[in-house]
């Protein structure tokens, strides 16, 4: 199952943490990405380190940061990538939000790994209409697990809170893998019998 590329440019207009904001989420794979490092950086150019616990969640103090704000989790075996839209609130980081993400660089012709090293200011940002479309679009493709699974249609994968407990959007996670296919995206069911069937 491929995910095609929304085009698009241009960023989102910034706005700036003027009391103390944090972010938090869960980093997962399928199972906790426990002990690993999630950077974020802003628009800007502004950074901020934490470490996930053994359940994989983090908290990040996100203040004075510039939205967009991209973030990436890394446990020296595996990198992903996020997208924050607030300073407050939820931002997971697991294989789809790295697949939303690399997938809206790559349509501009960036690489996300290579903006996100680079000092300074991102030179490009995606827009919340850009990321909430894609984001259905990743949705979609796993509409048969959700319902199955009977997860809320209002369940953003990127800003809605869960467990990396083999249950529910986990599962998910641990059922469906992102790999590369010949330089495209491409999300294949390792396990394609779904719970109910």
């Amino acid at each position: 199952i491929l995910l095609s590329g929304c085009g698009g440019g241009g960023g989102s207009t910034p706005t700036t943490g003027t009391t103390p904001t944090t972010l938090s989420g869960t980093a997962a794979t399928g199972k906790a990405m426990a002990n690993a490092t999630v950077e974020l950086k802003g628009s800007q150019g502004k950074t901020a380190t934490a470490t996930t616990d053994s359940n994989g969640k983090y908290t990040i103090n996100a203040t004075g940061m510039i939205t967009p704000i991209l973030l990436k989790v890394s446990d020296g075996t595996n990198t992903y990538y996020s997208v924050a839209m607030m300073t407050v609130g939820t931002a997971n980081i697991h294989p789809f939000t790295d697949l939303i993400v690399r997938n809206w660089y790559k349509v501009q012709g960036l690489d996300v790994e290579s903006e996100f090293s680079n000092p300074g200011a991102l030179t490009k940002v995606p827009t919340a209409t850009e990321i909430n479309t894609m984001e259905a679009v990743v949705k979609n493709i796993l509409s048969s697990w959700f319902s199955n699974l009977q997860l809320s249609p209002d369940f953003n994968m990127i800003t809605s809170k869960f467990d990396a407990d083999e249950t529910k959007f986990d599962k998910i996670l641990m059922n469906n893998e992102v790999m590369d296919v010949n330089g495209t995206e491409t999300i294949i069911s390792t396990n394609p019998k779904q719970p109910g069937q």
